[in-house]
């Protein structure tokens, strides 16, 4: 994907936090990682939150409604307080939840860790939706999948000739990499029965 992340300065997030929370912000600083978006820390109030910032067109619209329905159900995900545009970018607040981004430990706490990972997707896999939902794939702001059918997800997310998304190429990694033809096919033709 094409897709850089928003460059802005700790004056530019301190004046945004200015307007959204009509206070000042303490300890505004940048955190690095964010693959589409721009993320910096801040306090107000003794409390730590994060506010991301990025240029995409969709950025952060379905964010409100997965943290409230996980926090809801006990599910450990930051809440949100807040989103809205300055300038040309999008920009959400949440909460601040203290610890590491898995991909920097160490292979042995990643190993410790697995447990705990497996017991949060668990938890998010049995969360209880409202009974009106329907839909496959990405949520929309709705709730709602953006696709009607399973098949019509699956075959527009493995699309072979993607452009200006994040999987543009994608099956190059079928020449470049150790991904296998074969085995993608086999999952590929797996997932295609599951409804």
């Amino acid at each position: 994907m094409s897709q850089a992340k928003p460059s802005l300065t700790i004056t530019d997030v301190h004046a945004v936090l200015e307007r959204h929370w009509r206070q000042s912000a303490e300890n505004v600083s940048a955190i690095e990682g964010g693959n589409f978006s721009s993320v910096f820390s801040f306090k107000i109030e003794h409390r730590d939150y994060v506010i991301r910032f990025s240029d995409a067109v969709d950025a952060f619209q379905t964010e409100h409604y997965v943290a409230d329905i996980l926090s809801s159900q006990d599910v450990l995900y930051p809440k949100t307080f807040g989103r809205g545009e300055e300038g040309p970018f999008k920009y959400c607040i949440s909460e601040r939840i203290k610890g590491s981004v898995v991909a920097d430990l160490q292979a042995k706490q990643k190993i410790e860790l697995l447990p705990d990972l497996v017991r949060v997707i668990t938890d998010m896999n049995q969360i209880q939706l409202d009974s009106t939902t329907t839909g496959f794939g990405p949520l929309i702001p709705s709730g709602n999948g953006a696709y009607d059918a399973w098949e019509s997800f699956l075959t527009a997310f493995y699309e072979e000739n993607q452009t200006g998304t994040f999987w543009e190429n994608w099956h190059e990694l079928f020449r470049t990499s150790c991904l296998e033809r074969d085995v993608f096919n086999e999952i590929y033709a797996r997932l295609l029965t599951f409804r």
